[in-house]
């Protein structure tokens, strides 16, 4: 992927961050929740954050199985979205 390519996508996904935690921290309903992990799910994966792809997945399938766990998840997200906005950050590529 070029240098343009990777601040697009770089981009996108701080963009995308913003919004998953906006809904995560909203009292939107379960499927507008699991809707946007999974959103996040591709971007996470396209820019090789799998950490975030991984628990993302499982947000979603939490949220769609309205699991307990949901909320626990929900905050591990967060925290992997946090650590991949950092290490993108670094990133020179763009």
């Amino acid at each position: 992927m070029g240098a343009r390519h990777a601040k697009h996508f770089k981009a996108r996904f701080v963009l995308r961050v913003g919004q998953f935690k906006d809904i995560m921290a909203s009292g939107a309903d379960s499927q507008t929740k699991a809707q946007e992990a999974h959103k996040l799910i591709a971007l996470a994966g396209n820019l090789g954050c799998a950490e975030l792809m991984e628990v993302s997945r499982r947000l979603c399938d939490a949220f769609r199985q309205a699991a307990p766990e949901a909320a626990r998840i929900a905050v591990a997200a967060g925290e992997a979205a946090d650590r991949a906005l950092g290490a993108l950050a670094q990133r020179r590529d763009g």
